[in-house]
C-alpha cells in the first residue's frame, strides 16, 4: 500500500503531539517503554525496578535475572552489568518502591497526621509492599535487611518525627513528648493491622488513632 506524503506528515504530527505519560508505581496499565527525565539510563533503571516489583507483587519471590530481562525488555548484558545478582535487583526495587510514599506537609498538624496515616496504610497494603515485606522477613542477608529497613525509615518514619518536632517548635504540642516514641506508637498500630491481622484500619479508625495521638501530645 502506498502512503501519501501528506498522510505520513499527519501521522508524524500526531506522534509528536502524543503526551508522555508519567507513571505511578502501582499503575497496571503502563506501557512497556517509559520516558523519564534523565534520559535512557533513568528509563532503564525504572523499567528494571518496576519489572522486579511486578514479579514480587505476583508472588514470584524466587524470580531470576532472566525473568526481569523478559519483563522489563532491558538487555541481559545491561542488567548483568548494572545489577550483577538478584540481591542488587531487590535493592533497586526497594528503593523505587519506597519513593512511592510521599506526603506534603501543611501548617495543620492534625490534618498532616491523618494524611500520613492514610498514605502509610495504603502504601503498606499494595501488592508490591506486601511482597517486599515477605522478602525482607525471609532473607538471611543481614546487610540487606539493614539497608531495606534504613531506606524505609528515611521515607516513612523520619518525616513523621520531623513533623512532630515542627509542631513542638510551633507550640502546638508539648515540648516534652518524645517524637520517636510517638512515631513508633503511631505507626505500629497501622503496621499491626496491616500485617499481623491483615485487616487494615479504615478512615474512621485512622481518625480515632490521630485523635488519640493528639491527646497524648497535648501541652
Amino acid at each position: 500500500m502506498v502512503v501519501s506524503k501528506s498522510a505520513r506528515n499527519e501521522r508524524s504530527e500526531r506522534k509528536k503531539a502524543t503526551p508522555v505519560v508519567k507513571l505511578a508505581l502501582v499503575d497496571k496499565n503502563r506501557p512497556a517503554k517509559m520516558q523519564r527525565p534523565g534520559g535512557r539510563t533513568e528509563s532503564v533503571r525504572k523499567a528494571v525496578a518496576v519489572a522486579t516489583l511486578d514479579l514480587l507483587g505476583e508472588g514470584k519471590l524466587d524470580f531470576t535475572v532472566l525473568d526481569v530481562v523478559e519483563r522489563s525488555g532491558v538487555g541481559r548484558r545491561t542488567i548483568h552489568r548494572r545489577w550483577p545478582n538478584r540481591l542488587a535487583l531487590l535493592r533497586e526495587a526497594f528503593a523505587e518502591h519506597n519513593n512511592a510514599l510521599k506526603v506534603e506537609f501543611t501548617d495543620d498538624f492534625h490534618r498532616d497526621l491523618f494524611q500520613v496515616a492514610v498514605a502509610l496504610r495504603d502504601f503498606l497494603n499494595n501488592p508490591h509492599e506486601i511482597a517486599t515485606t515477605r522478602v525482607l522477613v525471609s532473607t538471611d542477608d543481614v546487610d540487606f535487611r539493614r539497608e531495606a529497613e534504613g531506606a524505609y525509615e528515611e521515607k516513612a518514619t523520619a518525616p513523621i518525627i520531623e513533623r512532630i518536632k515542627m509542631a513542638q517548635a510551633a507550640g502546638e504540642i508539648s515540648s516534652e513528648v518524645d517524637a520517636q516514641i510517638i512515631t513508633l506508637m503511631f505507626t505500629s498500630s497501622i503496621f499491626a493491622r496491616s500485617f499481623a491481622v491483615r485487616n487494615p484500619l479504615d478512615d474512621f479508625e485512622l481518625h480515632a488513632l490521630v485523635s488519640a495521638t493528639m491527646r497524648m501530645c497535648r501541652p
